[in-house]
């Protein structure tokens, strides 16, 4: 049984950065099909300029801190339909069956459907999170290599409660999606490229002390993996700028909303 309908004219389907970009810039109703959150460490494009959300031209900004701000004004306009309940979409004839974790059920009948994250490539990305526990205390930024895999690695300062100065390490790998549960794929490869990476630059273990020939020593390195994220690789169907070009309704309710969120931050006010 339909719990309720919704109509509308204009509907945008999707989860990606650039979906939810597009519905704020539209002013357009949106169904997240599937939550597609930034990787953490991503960043959007230092020449892409999004001081209209409250961002200083200079300030660098990382893609999930966007996707985060775009789906909370969304929500808090009333454009984001069933924030964080979908449990099934099921689209026939211009019109969405949706289902909610509650067990609610409910219609979204639409004219035009902007459909986004459509374009799937069967690739994914691969991130391997780990906390160094022997190691982090160096001014790397980054390391690769040819191998497939765990063949970049990106050092970060470390968000754990109590560590100071010292860095925790993400692991990238990119591969197809149906590798993802290969043997050589697991935690314990990854972990062990890793280390091995780490150690090929010339990164050490904590400081121990000096032997009897007045030589520093140190601890092996030491890493614990955290958690995996996998992306899958999507092609836009309209990318970040492309959307930012668009024409704004800079008097419509959402325009006046931001503003008033991030005063201190808009230059015209």
């Amino acid at each position: 049984m339909i719990g309720h309908t919704f109509s509308m004219n204009n509907l945008v389907i999707g989860g990606s950065l650039e979906s939810l970009l597009y519905s704020y810039i539209t002013e357009t109703p949106i169904v997240i099909s599937k939550p597609r959150r930034p990787a953490e460490i991503d960043e959007v494009h230092p020449s892409l300029n999004f001081s209209f959300l409250g961002y200083r031209p200079e300030e660098k900004i990382l893609s999930l801190q966007l996707w985060d701000r775009l789906s909370f004004l969304l929500s808090l306009s009333g454009l984001l339909l069933f924030p964080n309940s979908i449990e099934n979409i099921r689209e026939e004839a211009g019109r969405l069956h949706v289902s909610t974790h509650n067990l609610g059920r409910f219609e979204v009948t639409f004219n035009k459907l902007k459909r986004f994250d459509s374009q799937l490539t069967n690739f994914a990305w691969m991130h391997d999170w780990f906390a160094v526990r022997s190691g982090g205390k160096h001014d790397i930024n980054e390391l690769e290599d040819d191998e497939y895999l765990a063949n970049k690695l990106v050092f970060y300062p470390s968000k754990r409660i109590g560590v100071r100065g010292s860095m925790d390490v993400v692991a990238i790998t990119y591969l197809k999606i149906d590798q993802i549960y290969d043997i050589e794929y697991s935690e314990a490869y990854v972990s062990l490229k890793t280390r091995q990476m780490m150690k090929e630059a010339g990164i050490r273990g904590t400081s121990k002390g000096y032997d009897r020939y007045r030589k520093r020593k140190f601890d092996p390195i030491k890493i614990e993996h955290l958690h995996r994220d996998v992306s899958e690789q999507i092609v836009p169907n309209m990318t970040l700028g492309q959307i930012l070009d668009l024409p704004r309704n800079t008097k419509g309710k959402l325009w006046k909303m931001t503003a008033s969120l991030f005063r201190r931050q808009f230059p015209f006010i």
